[in-house]
């Protein structure tokens, strides 16, 4: 359980938004209950008010204490938190004894530094005198209740039994809420015991099995006021008699900085399987059987005998114990320090000190930085790595602190004394403007005396934001405005930090913040829940034991402003996964928040743990639970066994020792499940970057890792990276001496013996390669960006650089930002050499003194060499750049103007300006030919934003922002308007968005690729620098088939609710076969595929795929915006044999990205999509669309991704068919003409944020740009919905064209060319002809039948007879 966080709340600020004007002389009570308490077991109440008033200090003077003046014996303490020339707001403090009138004298007498007395009367702003009542707790014996059994603390997301809780609930004598201290065990030492008030009477209790006690009664009880109440301990209920720990199971690996522990418990007594024991630490449950045969996880700092509970006593588990973590240490030290310049940082990892990959960060900017290679590597040898980071001391530096490790950090403290500045920095301003539903600009003003603002923490319960200098947006850095983009509204309250460049650090709790510049204040925590008005989920029992269940949860405040509120869920499933993290979206049709998640499948059964974050301010679950009862619950059924682990691997062997010159190194890995993805990295004590493997679905894990002559070098080669994910969902990674936490190959961490070449007929080259030259330059080709060039050749004699060792140059600055990019390889001239280029687009408001290293050298025998910025200023190469910022605006995205003109938003940089203004230069189109120009001023104006109100109803906008004093001029945006006859082109600008990645994009581990400035992440890594992994993956439903799929002839068979078709056929039954004989042709340019298929010479089919725009709808469907994609704008980005990809950038707020990518499969291969298994067969065409972040205007809209497809032949005589059919995990597209068809697949489930969510399909109509609807020819406009998201989709979907088994023109509704010639019925029409007929025949014959038997006596005539009357 989270520890209650003390805040307060004035009374008259309780609900969010409100905001009371005040005079002199007005106080306010301090109340965090919203009522006054009871007094404490002392008889006292502690009470707090505010004064406001004006003092007027001469001379000097300063208030030195305070008395009450009614209450000369009361104590007094004041705090001031406001003083702005003569107006205070001072806080005052009392404690005051029990008594049943209330205290109304708080006049305070000021006693001031030159001797002066200043008497305040105190008033409450109803005029009245402050009154106070401190009451002594009911001499009575209260009716207590408790509510429901106590209930151990078990859940999938963590094992801590050792705490239970329940709630009670008082009678109505009492009125007021009570201390803790009230709440008193009945000398029991066995068992720990808190309170936390919940509201109404109403209290939440929390009970802890007490470490090292010989026993535990099974009832014990407690004191409330004069009633005693009992209790029961849990492990006196149920089966818990019953456990007994019968064989069990450790396995203990490294856990930098710990030990992990793996148990397997098994229960003695095979009935007591219901209950899991009470163990004496915190377990994470992996997967079992049931409760009483599964295993656990758990970490320790220091060696200790694990306990659990038997009998009511602590019992050992078992015959082990858990042994102190291993030494693993990084050497850390610092060289190279230029005074007042650059300082740099080396750091060593050894092999037999735990030669782990490590992060760091900076001062106390806790953004760690991530190795990867490889990043700060200058050379490696059989048994260690160095690295040497540097960085650029700051002007007016004092102290360098360097904080390295894994997941604790160690600090590296080095003091290089700049300056005597020791005066703190200070916030002077506070902004906050809402953008949209999902995202605000915070502007935060502050400033220095002397060395400037360096950084600042802005902390709320959900997060941690850091303002930067890169942030600065007006002003300097000893008087500036900063501005960030944050997830939350007006309402929201926060405490911040801020250091300057010495390193001075100033704290401002939320309280000064809100009496100085305007903060919203904290709700105090007994308050928060009180803001809820409804609070349920729409199933309180979900059962996960065959299938993912989706959950919602609706609330609403009392206040539903969502202007002012911002609402998260954070739910709690594993700590092998993160948390689930879940935007509220406002549905204004009921008025509620609404917050949809998944529970995957195989979770172990429990009560789902979350939290609830009003305005970044933290509900638990258990006090939801404790308000809203079990309309706040959600119990975990899963009545088989659980899963929580990815694959683990049962059994590992590799190659013996090598004394080939070309050895082949075999890896061969089993698991004890059914697996997704494997990815494996082989890599070697001196190749460091190896090589990574990847596996699907059910292939054997068996790597085959050949070196070739040229390459071999002795050296132990090793499995250095390890990820696995299997069909729940569940995934995990090993790295080499990283591990953190459990995963699928703890079983053989230190087990392995991995095998050594020892390359006998080889010359090993010791010689490093060299950088023989290298230039830095600004290149000015577009005034919009900041492109910096790097340009360096690179040369070994012997045995030449290797071209696989990709260099990667790295540019620091004075904030400690890295920016990096892989070199590309430029052209290999005559002796060997390479040379290199490396493009940066350095973002604005980067530091413009930037330093360059380059590392990743290496030749042909893994001599690897680094170049930090020291390195190359001694071998005289460049290394320091002064970069020349851009300083007119520029406009990097706008909100749409489509469907409204009322409001548009611009987004960009350098909008304001010293003394200058901005205006906004527009020329309007409209539908006559007529156009007009103006020059507007703005409604809004921030560094970053601005917006314009009310522009005239246009056809189109062209505009640019103009900064008067120098005027300058931004690039030229052009809009479409509300009159366009079609929707917005997105051709409208050139857009300064970042075209090279600032990370490796995890490509060394197999994560992702940069391409063209875009990190492209491999599933299921998601996040800008693809390092992200998602949360866990739900599986579908099974159904049953729509068909027998073909079975009984061969072609295939109904596998989970849809048809798995034969090699050779496909479509919705299996009976059409694949055409192979097609010409498939990518368009170069654009996702655009045309495939060919020539019967004969006269006879031709011509299919094409296109995607044609990208569409924001509103919860009702309505259009908000549309981009249509202009065919100029991609870019082709990748293209081979097989697989084409292309770019397009949008521009909007966050440059919105899609890479379409196009694959085309030459012979049968089976992929694994969203958890289902797809057969692609020969001549199939699959498009993969990743599309990255969108500033959705509002939570509850959704995207549309438009494709086009069409078939037309060249027959003037035909039939042609189209059908749109959902078959329970795909929706499908068929159009036919003929015997040919083009087939679509398009599965019901994406990749959103990393999470497997349901999508819909649907075939829309937008009118026909290729050509109409006609008997040769035929096309549809199929749209993907995809919901709300905040990272990134994936969608998936392929094509065919297949020869069908019946004529299109045999099928219903089929439209076909007449021969006027012939006027042929088509057999369609024939068959109906002839079916009717006989029916007219039967019937015909019944009737006589019925007539003669009227009167006949046989058999048959009785029978009819019986038939009519029935």
């Amino acid at each position: 359980m989270m520890a209650m966080k003390k805040y307060t709340v004035i009374v008259f600020l309780i609900l969010i938004g409100s905001l009371v004007s005040v005079s002199g002389g007005i106080a306010y009570p301090i109340l965090p209950y919203g009522i006054e308490p009871y007094a404490n077991s002392n008889d006292e109440c502690s009470f707090e008010y505010l004064i406001q008033d004006t003092i007027v200090l001469l001379g000097g003077a300063s208030i030195q204490s305070c008395k009450l003046q009614g209450l000369p014996t009361v104590p007094c303490d004041f705090t001031v938190l406001k003083s702005i020339s003569n107006a205070f707001t001072i806080k005052i403090n009392t404690l005051l004894t029990s008594n049943l009138l209330p205290y109304n004298k708080f006049d305070v007498d000021f006693v001031l530094s030159n001797s002066t007395i200043k008497s305040i009367a105190t008033f409450n702003s109803d005029g009245m005198p402050l009154d106070y009542t401190c009451l002594k707790i009911p001499t009575t014996y209260p009716t207590v209740s408790i509510l429901g059994a106590p209930r151990l603390l078990n859940t999938s997301y963590s094992i801590s039994n050792y705490k239970f809780q329940t709630y009670l609930e008082m009678d109505d004598s009492f009125i007021r809420p009570l201390d803790d201290s009230f709440f008193i065990l009945s000398n029991m030492t066995g068992f720990g015991m808190t309170s936390k008030y919940i509201d109404n009477k109403l209290y939440l209790l929390t009970f802890i099995f007490n470490s090292g006690v010989s026993s535990f009664p099974e009832t014990f009880s407690f004191q409330v006021s004069l009633t005693v109440v009992p209790v029961f301990s849990p492990v006196a209920l149920g089966d818990y008699s019953k456990v007994k720990m019968g064989s069990s199971m450790k396995t203990t690996f490294p856990c930098v900085p710990n030990t992990g522990n793996v148990i397997t418990y098994r229960s003695l007594d095979p009935t007591a399987t219901s209950v899991i024991p009470v163990f004496e630490q915190d377990y994470i449950p992996m997967f079992g059987d049931s409760f009483g045969f599964m295993s656990l996880f758990t970490l320790n700092s220091k060696a200790m005998t694990p306990n659990y509970i038997h009998q009511n006593q602590w019992k050992q588990m078992a015959d082990f114990s858990f042994p102190d973590p291993s030494s693993s240490q990084i050497d850390v030290s610092t060289v190279n320090y230029s005074p007042g310049i650059s300082l740099s940082f080396r750091i060593v990892t050894r092999s037999d000190q735990g030669n782990y990959r490590f992060s760091f960060y900076m001062d106390e900017l806790k953004i760690p930085q991530y190795y990867y290679y490889p990043f700060g590597l200058i050379s490696v040898s059989d048994n260690e790595k160095i690295f040497i980071l540097p960085t650029l001391v700051r002007l007016y530096q004092n102290q360098v602190v360097f904080n390295f490790g894994v997941t604790s950090y160690s600090h590296l403290s080095l003091s290089i004394i700049n300056s005597t500045d020791s005066i703190a920095p200070k916030i002077e301003s506070y902004f906050l403007e809402i953008i949209n539903e999902t995202i605000s600009v915070l502007n935060l003003e502050f400033s220095d005396d002397i060395s400037g603002f360096y950084y600042a923490a802005i902390q709320t319960d959900a997060h941690t934001y850091f303002v930067k200098g890169n942030n600065l947006v007006f002003g300097n850095s000893l008087l500036g405005h900063y501005e960030i983009y944050v997830p939350f509204k007006k309402s929201t309250s926060f405490n911040i930090s801020i250091v300057d460049n010495t390193g001075n650090n100033q704290a401002y709790s939320n309280e000064y913040l809100f009496h100085n510049i305007g903060v919203p204040n904290l709700v105090s925590q007994p308050l928060l829940s009180s803001l809820l008005s409804v609070f349920y989920f729409n199933v309180n029992t979900v059962s996960v034991s065959n299938n993912p269940v989706n959950v919602i949860l609706y609330l609403s405040l009392k206040n539903n402003n969502i202007e002012l509120n911002s609402l998260l869920l954070r739910v709690f499933i594993s700590q092998l996964a993160n948390p689930l993290d879940i935007v509220g979206s406002f549905n204004v049709g009921n008025d509620l928040y609404q917050f949809q998640f998944t529970i995957p499948q195989k979770v172990m059964s429990s009560y789902l743990n979350y939290s609830l974050f009003i305005n970044e301010q933290e509900i638990g679950s258990d006090i939801l639970m404790g308000k809203f009862g079990n309309s706040a619950e959600v119990y975990i059924d899963n009545s088989g066994d659980f899963d929580m682990m990815p694959p683990i691997v049962l059994s590992a062997s590799v190659s013996p020792n090598s004394t080939d010159d070309s050895p082949l190194l075999v890896f061969s890995l089993s698991f004890n499940e059914p697996k997704k993805k494997v990815i494996a990295q082989i890599a070697g004590d001196y190749d460091v970057l190896g090589r990574n493997f990847t596996f699907t679905d059910h292939q054997s894990v068996i790597i085959n890792f050949k070196i070739e002559a040229n390459r071999c070098r002795p050296q132990t080669y090793f499995i250095n990276y390890l990820y696995t994910e299997d069909m729940y969902g569940n995934k995990g990674e090993y790295i080499r001496d990283s591990t953190t936490i459990v995963n699928g190959f703890y079983s053989f961490i230190d087990s392995l013996q991995y095998p050594y070449v020892s390359c006998p007929n080889n010359a090993i080259d010791s010689e490093y390669p060299s950088i023989t030259s290298l230039s830095i330059q600004q290149l000015d080709s577009d005034p919009f960006k900041q492109l910096v060039l790097v340009n360096f050749t690179v040369f070994d004699e012997v045995p030449g650089v290797s071209t696989d060792n990709v260099p990667l140059c790295v540019f620091s600055a004075s904030d400690n930002e890295f920016l990096s990019i892989y070199g590309q390889n430029i052209s290999i001239n005559s002796n060997g050499s390479i040379n290199y280029q490396c493009l940066f687009n350095i973002p604005i408001g980067y530091g413009t003194n930037m330093f360059l290293s380059i590392y990743g050298i290496s030749d042909l025998h893994f001599n690897y060499i680094g170049y930090n910025s020291d390195t190359l200023g001694l071998f005289n190469l460049p290394y320091s750049f002064n970069l020349a910022p851009i300083s007119h605006p520029i406009i990097t995205s706008t909100s749409s103007l489509e469907q409204s003109s009322e409001k548009l938003i611009i987004y960009g940089r350098n909008f304001v300006s010293s003394g200058g203004s901005i205006l906004i230069d527009i020329v309007y189109y409209f539908n006559n030919g007529l156009e007009s120009s103006e020059t507007l001023p703005l409604s809004i104006i921030t560094g970053t934003t601005l917006v314009l109100n009310n522009l005239p109803t246009a056809n189109q906008y062209k505009l640019s922002v103009r900064e008067t004093t120098y005027n300058l001029s931004s690039n030229v945006v052009i809009l479409k308007g509300p009159l366009s006859s079609s929707s917005s082109s997105d051709n409208n600008y050139s857009s300064s968005s970042i075209e090279l990645c600032n990370s490796d994009c995890g490509a060394p581990l197999g994560y992702g690729q940069c391409l063209n400035g875009i990190c492209h992440c491999t599933p299921p890594y998601i996040g800008l620098d693809c390092k992200s992994p998602p949360a866990p993956t739900p599986t579908t439903t099974i159904s049953n088939c729509k068909s027998d799929c073909g079975s009984a002839l061969g072609y295939g068979s109904c596998i989970n609710g849809a048809c798995l078709c034969e090699s050779n056929h496909s479509g919705l039954d299996c009976k059409s076969l694949i055409d192979t004989d097609t010409q498939i042709i990518p368009d170069p340019k654009k996702p655009f595929v045309n495939v060919t298929k020539n019967e004969s010479s006269q006879l031709q089919y011509t299919s094409f795929i296109s995607v044609l725009s990208l569409r924001e709808l509103d919860n009702n469907n309505n259009l908000v915006s549309n981009y249509e994609f202009n065919e100029d704008k991609w870019i082709l980005i990748h293209n081979n044999q097989n697989q084409h990809q292309y770019k397009y950038i949008i521009n909007n707020l966050f440059n919105t990205t899609i890479v379409s990518t196009i694959e085309i499969f030459n012979q049968t291969t089976t992929v694994t999509f969203a958890n289902q298994k797809l057969i692609m067969n020969p001549s199939t065409i699959k498009f993969t669309f990743n599309i990255t972040s969108y500033p959705f205007s509002k939570s509850t809209n959704s995207l549309q991704l438009v494709m086009n497809v069409g078939l037309e032949s060249n027959e003037k005589i035909a039939c042609s068919y189209k059908e749109f059919v959902d078959d329970n995990q795909s929706e499908y597209i068929k159009i036919q003409i003929q015997d040919r068809s083009l087939f679509g697949r398009f599965i019901k489930f994406g990749f959103i944020d990393g999470r497997q969510r349901q999508i819909t399909n649907q075939q829309i109509d937008i009118g026909s740009k290729q050509f109409s609807k006609q008997s040769t020819s035929d096309q549809s406009f199929i749209a993907l919905n995809i919901p709300f998201y905040t990272n990134y989709s994936l969608l998936d979907p392929d094509f065919s064209v297949l020869l069908e088994s019946i004529n299109a023109g045999d099928l219903e509704n089929s439209i076909c060319t007449i021969d006027n010639s012939k006027k042929k019925l088509t057999n369609a029409q024939i068959a109906g002809v002839v079916i009717g007929g006989i029916v007219f025949l039967i019937v015909l014959i019944l009737f006589i039948i019925f007539a003669l038997s009227k009167k006949g006596n046989s058999n048959i005539a009785i029978k009819l007879r019986k038939i009519v009357g029935n």
